[in-house]
């Protein structure tokens, strides 16, 4: 009978050493949601700079091909006369101008002899942040006579790529801030004062603009916006601009 109950006692003794305390289940547990949640942080941090890094070379991107467009199109500002005698109302360069849009005249798409006549060119960002480009060449009956028209620019029913449309609108950048820097700045011959709207006055003697493109994703707030900065200076418009001065 003794050493039966001396075996029990052995048997419970040893179950006993083989399992695990509550203690122990305890520790356990906390140590494996330590390092779960070691882990987790890890996974989110590398997920969010990831995507910060992603945010930050999209908005570059798109900094970067509107600053190309832009100051391409801006470097071929002209004036209509120069390119023919015969536009005898085309003597400025510039049509409008604001800190959020631009239109001008540019010799583009205008093969040597400049027979086909400057494009008009629109540069403009809408509420909602979208910055485009419109190219808009001569309407095809003045093409001639060198006495350019652009009729069809602002024609509302006129839809790019429709049969007879001229127009080309072409997407730049998305989340451009203008509300507290202006994307265009102007400079009249001669002067070193700011302009942010070009006055009816002020169309004939622009010579150089500042561009500055703020793009700020409106998807990731939580990112700083890209800030490109270039000063363009308008030749072709300077000589034309010191030679009536």
């Amino acid at each position: 009978m003794r050493a039966m109950r001396a075996r029990v006692r052995h048997a419970v003794g040893g179950n006993r050493e083989s399992g695990f305390t509550l203690t122990e289940m305890l520790v356990s547990a906390i140590v494996i949601a330590l390092i779960s949640a070691m882990v987790s942080t890890v996974i989110i941090t590398t997920v969010r700079q990831t995507q910060v890094t992603a945010t930050r070379n999209t908005q570059g991107n798109q900094a970067r091909v509107a600053m190309e467009a832009i100051s391409k199109a801006l470097r071929l500002t002209v004036v209509p006369i120069e390119v023919s005698d015969n536009c005898t109302l085309c003597t400025n360069a510039f049509i409008q101008g604001t800190g959020s849009s631009v239109s001008f005249f540019a010799d583009i798409n205008n093969p040597a002899p400049g027979n086909v006549g400057p494009s008009e060119v629109v540069f403009a960002v809408d509420a909602s942040g979208v910055l485009t480009e419109t190219l808009q060449p001569p309407d095809a009956n003045s093409v001639g006579s060198g006495n350019f028209q652009w009729t069809g620019a602002n024609v509302p029913t006129c839809t790019p790529g429709a049969i007879g449309c001229l127009k080309k609108v072409s997407f730049l950048a998305s989340g451009v801030k203008t509300s507290t820097t202006p994307l265009f700045t102007y400079y009249a011959y001669g002067t070193t004062t700011p302009l942010t709207t070009i006055g009816p006055a002020d169309l004939s003697s622009i010579d150089s603009i500042d561009v500055q493109i703020t793009v700020q994703l409106p998807n990731r707030p939580a990112v700083a916006p890209t800030v490109l900065v270039e000063r363009l200076a308008l030749s072709n418009v300077d000589v034309y601009v010191q030679a009536q001065s």
